[in-house]
């Protein structure tokens, strides 16, 4: 017979126990590019780590499909740069080597909705309009990338093609399509968005390496250890399909992070790192945080 003592000192330690597995180092939200490099990079230090994950697979922006025998990429497309690259080198490390797809100007082509090739001065002006959006503005004054480039290539026609200035419909094409290029870089609803001082730094090196038939993927398994059926790290738990709907901070010294999951899960941290997009901070920042 067991006297009830010890059915409670058993409770606890089975309590203890359950606590304990629910309690990681470091908690991190979100498993796109930052996240999983911080997980991973946690866990390659031994600490103990859990990466939530809202949708059902890791990679954020990156999404490689296998599609007819080989890899559509969903998302992004091309590693850009060589150095220094955090993705470059990693995939140096691993002996991957990155396939340049990079194009001169000079080998486009410049065609018109109907199918036929523009001739060479509008081949000319949309170049040069490509290199003002790729290079932006040098300048202090706070100005869009569309104003700044539909007033300075408005003035390279003027002084360089003035046969052109007078076609309306002609300019207005090209800055059409110069406006659809720029959002399918930056990721804008409109180039009257993007700020021309273009406020980050490109790498030097190639900027249009593919990771081919690998997918984009495979920079995400590498760092989780997964690559060619890896077995992954040992100090890393990543639970996908995961939404985290309450990240309660600490209000004393000896108290710990809680993240709480829409499936009512409940974790404990000594620290959290937050990697969701600003998209979903701005729509729940409010309600996430307490």
């Amino acid at each position: 017979m067991i006297v009830p003592w010890v059915l409670v000192a058993l409770a606890l330690v089975a309590l203890n126990c359950a606590e304990e597995t629910n309690h990681y180092d470091v908690i991190v939200v979100g498993m796109g590019a930052a996240g999983t490099m911080a997980a991973s990079t946690l866990a390659r230090a031994g600490k103990k780590v859990l990466a939530l994950e809202a949708m059902e697979r890791v990679g954020g922006r990156v999404h490689s499909v296998d599609f007819a025998g080989g890899v559509a990429e969903l998302g992004a497309e091309w590693t850009q740069g060589q150095g220094p690259s955090l993705i470059y080198k990693t995939a140096r490390d691993h002996n991957i080597t990155l396939q340049s797809q990079a194009k001169d100007l000079s080998e486009v082509e410049v065609v018109r909705s109907d199918g036929t090739l523009a001739d060479l001065v509008i081949k000319d002006i949309v170049d040069k309009g490509m290199e003002l959006c790729d290079e932006g503005s040098e300048g202090n004054k706070p100005v869009s990338l569309g104003e700044y480039v539909t007033n300075e290539l408005t003035e390279y026609i003027r002084k360089k093609h003035p046969e052109i200035a007078e076609d309306k419909e002609t300019v207005a094409r090209v800055l059409e399509y110069l406006d659809q290029y720029t959002d399918t870089v930056d990721a804008s609803d409109s180039w009257m968005d993007v700020d021309a001082t273009v406020p980050y730094e490109i790498l030097d090196g190639d900027q249009h390496l593919s990771w081919h038939k690998l997918g984009y993927k495979t920079l995400f398994e590498l760092l989780l250890n997964t690559y060619n059926g890896g077995p992954g790290l040992d100090s890393l738990e990543v639970k996908l399909s995961s939404p985290v709907t309450s990240v309660k901070w600490p209000q004393q010294p000896d108290e710990k992070v809680v993240v709480t999951t829409s499936g009512g899960q409940e974790y404990t941290a000594d620290a959290a790192i937050i990697t969701v997009s600003l998209g979903v901070l701005k729509e729940k920042h409010t309600t996430l945080f307490s």
